[in-house]
């Protein structure tokens, strides 16, 4: 059961009726709460959550106040904050405020009050408790605190003190609801005060001086750049959609922070952020796993006696010889046993049972992978180096027949794929794939991987692995290799919008195709042009695109295009 401890919050209904209500905060309050529930497997009792009326200022601070001492915490157990709702700023009076900062950024709870008061009573939750609060749970329970405060108004001050808080947030709303392009669909997550808006110094004991403190225990997740809003759209907050899409897609225990920053789907006018010392670790430190793997369709090859036709093929990466168990249930309860692919297809394959029991499949029955097949593993040389040990243990302890691609150690002279040394405690990594050569690169750009970050450097191995198996993935064998072509076009925008109210481009007049012998030749000095591929089918087979890009600066892959939702 995962460690992780969770305080959830969403606010849609504020009792002050000047202040507009939202319709996306519970809903995405509540799909992150199921996201920890059924796919990560984190125990509901390990779950706090205010909504609504349940958010007030006092319920908020009491919950906050509770991680610092729960029982149910233990040292270096991974902690999540997600807020959902409105976010303010405000002046603070006095001349010892002025001193230190005059705007304090607030979380908006349910019973805030728009014209203000000088005690307690219909205020915010201030940044300077909020962070006070941080700073002692970071230091009586454990330096993973997660804290995800959507679409909030506290980002800058944050930032400006180093803290390394996970915290999503947009600026006030005030504007965009001003601005009439705005579509009445929309929402924006932040409320304007009245410009003599103030709050008394009184109700700050020591918490104003906790901004210059330098807490290094927090990542902090941005919603949206400086200047942009945190929006809503069709009762869902457009951060939150987009973070869980991946996250149900990639799991908790593969990506880092600033991977989950460059793997989400784009969201218009956002462009969310990361920021922390800790960015380049896995989420929750990689201490939450998460259990949901994708499951196929299987049946009974009628015309071949004890075959089976497996719904997934070379397009899902399955290669011959990858073993599959098999389940009469979509949540893998009741096991049936295991078979393993003799050939593959484009978007099947055909399977024989791995051992001599056959298997007598329900309709439909279901199967999930626990072993890849055939294909060239990552060939791996590390530096024999005292700094580099812990990470010769981890690919020890690696299980070779699990459902990922697995590394090769070789020597220097074995021609590796990537190469591990050290300098002054640095790990530095050098490629060696001739594909990646041929373009320029040679080295990662990895600058701040310390040589005992065997966790992280792991996590970069397994990617690698992943990268390269499709990269060098062969397609000869499709018979649909060649019926498609892809040209690659300088577009503009044609006026219309999609059903997720996204631009929709068109190639621009006598545009030429960019694309000759698999490069892209692009005028670098057009700063304001648009490109898009146009990509034709000369098959009778209906095909649906699904675009990635390889990115060989980091071995990334990254999701352009998908035919069906997240």
């Amino acid at each position: 059961m995962p460690a992780l401890f969770a305080l959830i919050i969403g606010i849609d209904q504020y009792r002050d009726p000047r202040i507009l209500d939202l319709r996306g905060a519970v809903n995405d309050a509540n799909a992150v709460e199921d996201y920890l529930v059924f796919n990560v497997g984190v125990s509901k009792d390990r779950l706090m959550n205010l909504r609504d009326e349940g958010a007030t200022r006092k319920g908020i601070l009491q919950a906050l106040k509770s991680l610092v001492h729960h029982g149910a915490i233990r040292e270096q157990d991974p902690i999540l904050i997600y807020y959902a709702g409105h976010g303010s700023e405000a002046q603070c009076c006095g001349q010892e405020a002025r001193n230190v900062h005059t705007m304090i950024k607030m979380l908006v709870p349910h019973d805030f009050c728009l014209e203000g008061s000088n005690d307690e009573h219909g205020q915010g939750i201030f940044d300077v408790t909020l962070c006070q609060i941080l700073n002692d749970i970071a230091t009586n329970k454990s330096d993973n605190i997660v804290s995800r405060f959507i679409s909030t108004e506290m980002r800058h001050q944050f930032l400006s003190t180093g803290q390394t808080v996970i915290c999503d947030c947009c600026h006030s709303g005030f504007r965009a609801r001003k601005n009439a392009s705005l579509d009445a669909a929309l929402a924006v997550r932040g409320i304007e005060l009245p410009p003599n808006y103030t709050i008394p110094l009184h109700l700050f004991g020591s918490e104003l001086v906790c901004k210059s403190s330098r807490l290094s225990s927090h990542v902090l997740l941005l919603a949206c750049g400086k200047e942009q809003f945190a929006i809503e759209r069709q009762g869902r907050g457009s951060f939150t959609s987009a973070l869980l899409s991946l996250l149900e897609q990639e799991g908790t225990d593969k990506l880092t922070y600033m991977e989950v920053m460059s793997r989400m789907r784009d969201i218009p006018s956002q462009n969310p952020q990361c920021k922390g010392v800790h960015k380049n670790r896995i989420l929750f430190d990689h201490k939450v796993h998460s259990r949901q793997r994708t499951v196929y369709g299987i049946y009974t090859t009628p015309e071949k006696k004890n075959q089976y036709t497996l719904q997934a093929g070379e397009a899902h990466g399955v290669a011959k010889g990858a073993l599959f168990d098999v389940y009469s249930d979509r949540l893998a309860t009741c096991a049936l046993g295991s078979v393993v692919t003799i050939q593959t297809n484009p978007v099947t394959s055909q399977c024989s049972v791995y051992s001599d029991t056959l298997l007598a499949l329900s309709q439909p029955s279901y199967a999930i992978q626990s072993c890849v097949g055939e294909g060239p593993n990552v060939r791996l040389f590390i530096e024999p180096n005292d700094e580099l040990r812990d990470l010769f243990t981890l690919l020890g302890e690696h299980d070779t027949t699990s459902h990922e691609r697995s590394f090769h150690l070789v020597n220097d002279w074995g021609q590796p794929d990537l190469v591990i040394r050290t300098d002054k405690g640095q790990a530095q990594i050098e490629i060696k794939d001739p594909i990646c050569c041929q373009y320029g690169l040679r080295k990662m750009p990895f600058d701040d991987v310390r040589a005992a970050d065997s966790h992280f450097l792991f996590s970069i191995l397994r990617s690698a692995a992943h990268f390269y198996w499709y990269l060098h993935y062969p397609n000869d064998g499709c018979p649909l290799a060649q019926k498609v072509h892809i040209e690659c076009l300088e577009v503009e925008p044609s006026g219309g919008l999609t059903d997720n109210l996204e631009q929709i481009f068109l190639p621009i007049q006598n545009s030429q195709n960019l694309l000759s012998g698999n490069i892209i030749f692009i005028d670098v000095d057009n700063y304001a042009a648009i490109y898009g591929y146009a990509i034709h089918n000369t098959s009778e087979t209906p095909l649906y695109a699904a675009l990635f890009y390889f990115d060989i600066s980091d071995l990334s892959i990254c999701k352009l295009q998908y035919p069906f939702p997240y």
